[in-house]
């Protein structure tokens, strides 16, 4: 967690500078998450008028907004008509869980709009500066943020109008940064949704969309040039999944690898991550 601090420190170091340019070849362990820059995250939910924002409750103290539950829907047929008359998430009178248009919550944001908005929002996905030195916390609670921050992103990023976008945008990322083959752990039990549709789409059309991306990129004028050689999608369950859960995560697996099995059958993989400490252990999965 000290990463934090230390990389600003990093970035200005003449090692850093030789390392940056030399060729990386791959990249075997990356959080489909996690691969793009926060702020350009952000940015794309707030630009897409079909997502709207929801917390558990009124977000009125300082103190509600870091700790209440909070995530994005996309809901682009149904959601104008939820929101009728309703509140603001800073507003005392908010009703838990209604749906409020991303713009709206961000441009009423108590404290510099939409800046302050994006800045927030950042500081409940990522783990901060300050965050980083709470090592007294222990190891479980860097867990829970890392968890819960993950849910919030993917909240924004799994529908298909940000999703596209984003796998391009970490396709280009990777590869300006000399990175030909990567492999990516993605949970496909997700509610993810098609363009302009309310209702979750079924695994594999998110898998559809993924290997669609990867081709496009890949056979691109930019694509081509920087030697990009493609990606290797590692469907990733959860260890403290119940069993249940399990079952049919197996059963969105078996869907998504018979889709892109009909493509490349070598670019996919499967595995369970999670706390260890908290979670089953390899011999009871």
């Amino acid at each position: 967690m000290m990463f934090n601090q230390a990389k600003a420190h990093m970035e200005k170091t003449k090692l850093w500078e030789i390392v940056s340019k030399m060729p990386k070849g791959a990249i075997l362990h990356a959080h489909h998450a996690a691969c793009v820059p926060m702020e350009w995250v952000i940015e794309q939910a707030i630009s897409n008028p079909g997502l709207y924002f929801i917390s558990e409750k009124a977000l009125v103290s300082e103190s509600d907004r870091k700790t209440t539950g909070i995530r994005c829907l996309y809901a682009p047929q149904s959601g104008p008509r939820w929101t009728r008359g309703c509140k603001t998430n800073w507003n005392p009178d908010y009703k838990p869980e209604s749906l409020v248009p991303i713009q709206v919550a961000a441009d009423s944001f108590p404290g510099n709009g939409r800046v302050g908005f994006m800045s927030w929002l950042k500081s409940r996905c990522v783990v901060t500066p300050d965050e980083s030195l709470d090592h007294y916390l222990g190891v479980n609670d860097a867990w829970r943020k890392f968890q819960y921050g993950i849910r919030i992103v993917n909240s924004m990023i799994h529908n298909e109008d940000i999703f596209r976008p984003y796998c391009r945008k970490m396709f280009d990322l990777f590869s300006q940064d000399g990175v030909q083959w990567l492999e990516v752990r993605k949970t496909f039990k997700m509610n993810y949704r098609s363009s302009g549709k309310d209702d979750i789409a079924l695994p594999e059309e998110m898998a559809r969309v993924f290997w669609d991306e990867i081709v496009r990129f890949k056979e691109s004028d930019i694509g081509k040039k920087r030697g990009f050689l493609g990606v290797r999608l590692i469907w990733t369950g959860l260890r403290f999944w119940s069993a249940k859960q399990i079952l049919e995560g197996n059963h969105a697996l078996f869907f998504c690898f018979v889709y892109m099995g009909a493509y490349d059958r070598n670019r996919y993989g499967r595995l369970y991550d999670g706390e260890k400490a908290l979670s089953r252990p390899n011999s009871w999965l």
